[in-house]
């Protein structure tokens, strides 16, 4: 059975004070390959204070076994999710529960994860799970990054639904980015796994028109294409209406649906102009920059 030695986060030099923490029963460190090693942490450093009595903390791990072969392959750097009190404790559970069903996925799409750990710490009976460090979080809007680097992100959550797990916090803070430059989806604290068999088999179409969210048939997977902006809007604002986006293939084409009583010399001068704008906000786009359409639809300082 594997130990967790988690440092006391009241600092005492002189007699610095470890909690030992044991694995719950059916998580990794419970009956994996790790089960026979004296795990410690130490540099730890919180990196997200929670609600109420919980934190994230980033730490340095160190491995002692007696078999050598059994500590080769934990990671030096670790990520700790710390709870107390019961519910904290129950949801952190399911949190190990979720990163047990995903299991095949980790240290690909998801970190790694080694095991759930419960004991007395600094404010009484808590709860560790213990978790690979992948990098930092993304800091900028995700629709701006490379075209490429979103695609990764919505095939990420592709196999995370294809096994029946919906996320339900996609966004940039549970997004991190790994040492290769990849996505890793964090954070399942709230996702569900009750019944989803995701409508959504083959890979997200991009620069195609945006898909209705009804006939799409997955609410999050239409909103992470959404939030990655993937798609091109339906419809333009031209001249105070709402005309398909076919019109705007040319100003000649846009003309034809200015508003009645419009002259046909003003209806394609304002054609053109909107054409213009229209063309320079996709370009942006083309290029993951901010853009706005001329009726301000998309706009992102």
């Amino acid at each position: 059975m594997a130990l967790l030695s988690f440092p006391s986060l009241i600092p005492d030099d002189r007699f610095p004070q470890f909690y030992d923490l044991l694995p719950v029963l059916g998580s990794q460190a419970d009956d994996g390959p790790h089960n026979n090693v004296q795990l410690t942490l130490t540099d730890v450093v919180c990196i997200h204070k929670g609600k109420k009595l919980s934190a994230v903390y980033r730490a340095t791990l160190r491995a002692t076994s007696d078999s050598p072969e059994a500590a080769e392959h934990l990671p030096r750097e670790v990520v700790c999710k710390v709870v107390y009190g019961r519910p904290a404790r129950d949801k952190l559970h399911f949190e190990f529960s979720m990163y047990d069903k995903l299991q095949d996925l980790q240290g690909r799409l998801i970190p790694q994860c080694f095991g759930l750990y419960e004991g007395e710490m600094d404010d009484g009976r808590a709860a560790c799970l213990l978790l690979e460090y992948c990098g930092e979080e993304l800091t900028r809007k995700l629709r701006y990054t490379s075209w490429d680097f979103r695609r990764q992100v919505l095939d990420s959550l592709l196999e995370i639904h294809r096994r029946g797990v919906v996320h339900n916090d996609v966004r940039e803070r549970n997004i991190v980015i790994n040492k290769e430059g990849r996505p890793i989806i964090v954070d399942f604290d709230i996702s569900d796994s009750k019944n989803h068999d995701c409508p959504v088999k083959l890979p997200i179409q991009f620069d195609v028109p945006e898909p209705d969210r009804f006939h799409f048939g997955c609410d999050e997977l239409h909103w992470a294409g959404q939030l990655a902006d993937v798609w091109l809007p339906t419809t333009f604002l031209f001249l105070g209406r709402r005309v398909p986006i076919k019109y705007t293939d040319s100003p000649e084409l846009l003309a034809k649906v200015a508003p009645s009583g419009t002259s046909p010399e003003e209806a394609l001068e304002r054609a053109h102009v909107y054409y213009q704008m229209f063309r320079t906000a996709l370009e942006k786009r083309k290029r993951c920059e901010p853009y706005e359409y001329l009726d301000n639809s998309m706009v992102d300082e």
